[in-house]
């Protein structure tokens, strides 16, 4: 906590610094690490989605089918 140590923490600023890292932070961290890993979870793509899977986005949202899918 050194580099925080410069200025005068709040108990916010505090409260933040002691919060841990979640598991799925300690994972996505772990897998950047991997130079063949391909990351399918935060973030951005860095190619544009193709034109067939933008489609069947608009089909299925012109149907109405905006609902999640069962996770079972």
């Amino acid at each position: 906590m050194h580099f925080l140590s410069i200025k005068k923490l709040s108990s916010f600023d505090f409260f933040i610094v002691e919060i841990k890292p979640s598991g799925i932070r300690k994972f996505f961290d772990m897998v950047s690490e991997m130079p063949d890993a391909i990351s399918l979870g935060v973030g951005e793509p860095d190619f544009d989605t193709p034109w067939r899977i933008r489609e069947e986005g608009i089909y299925s949202l012109e149907r109405g089918r905006t609902f999640y899918t069962s996770n079972s």
